[in-house]
């Protein structure tokens, strides 16, 4: 493969030296046959001016592992005028019960579900209706997963990978995004970086974008953000129903009323769903690998 910009070259027999974020035609787990790792092309792309005249929104992408078979990344997608309203209006709920705890999907537990919980998601649940924001997640079956092959045994560069792909898959012109993960003990504190700039040369090359749209991608203290908790409240729920936890004997009555309104809400029958690439305020992407083929976003 030539050499193009936001590429990297495929290398089939030496051991690569570097190993970053695919930005080429494979998706994060489809690795062409024959073909092992990618090697970064050493000429940097040509800088394109950033577009600050653009409305910006706000990412907030937490994760859900090991539920069942299954690992679960999810973000919320929120113009940062709306990020900051509902910021405050969960500080409001927060002050009114005095509630200083993480909001967290494991801490949902109990006979029934705490009324912050129950507030707070009603919150993004209007925002979510009103248009104001959007919540999508990508469901990862480990067992459809070879890591060995695709990733050279690197879980983290798989990680990194699922998100690329779940945050291209939002990428849409005349917007600019700002994306903060939660915070992760990097091995490499690079990838970040490659993150972005990965997303920025697809979204120029695949989605017709004439200006680099993320920028920035930032480790976030989950404990100290709201937004980022309530992501892992809604992926956390999506995670329980595929994992059948809903049905296991002895599971709090907590989790399953919150799981349960959930779906009332986003009018859904369950959350163990496949959802349709029309469907964007709430969207579970189940990912399916498919050889040799790029597998499109929903």
């Amino acid at each position: 493969m030539g050499a193009r910009r936001g590429h990297f070259r495929w290398r089939s027999k030496r051991k690569p030296r570097a190993f970053p974020l695919i930005a080429g035609e494979a998706l994060f787990f489809s690795a062409p046959h024959r073909q092992t790792m990618v090697q970064e092309d050493p000429s940097p792309p040509p800088r394109e001016p950033r577009r600050s005249d653009l409305p910006c929104v706000e990412v907030y992408g937490d994760e859900s592992l090991k539920r069942g078979h299954y690992d679960l990344l999810g973000g919320l997608w929120i113009p940062a005028r709306h990020a900051e309203a509902l910021r405050a209006a969960i500080g409001e709920v927060r002050a009114r019960h005095d509630f200083n705890c993480e909001i967290k999907w494991t801490k949902c537990s109990g006979s029934s579900v705490h009324p912050v919980y129950v507030e707070v998601f009603d919150l993004v649940a209007a925002a979510i209706a009103a248009g104001q924001a959007k919540y999508k997640c990508i469901v990862i079956d480990r067992r459809l997963v070879d890591n060995a092959a695709w990733n050279d045994g690197d879980r983290e560069l798989g990680y990194f990978k699922a998100w690329w792909t779940l945050l291209l898959s939002r990428v849409k012109p005349g917007w600019r995004y700002r994306i903060r993960l939660d915070a992760l003990n990097l091995q490499r504190s690079g990838r970040l970086l490659t993150l972005r700039d990965t997303l920025n040369a697809a979204a120029m090359r695949d989605r017709g974008l004439g200006y680099p749209c993320c920028e920035s991608v930032e480790p976030r203290d989950s404990k100290k953000d709201d937004l980022i908790q309530v992501v892992d409240l809604l992926t956390g729920a999506v995670g329980f129903h595929y994992a059948g936890g809903h049905t296991a004997i002895g599971t709090s009555r907590g989790k399953i009323e919150m799981a349960e309104r959930i779906c009332a809400a986003m009018n859904k029958p369950s959350l163990c769903i496949e959802s349709k690439p029309w469907e964007t305020d709430f969207n579970v992407w189940k990912w399916v690998p498919r050889r040799g083929k790029t597998q499109r976003a929903p």
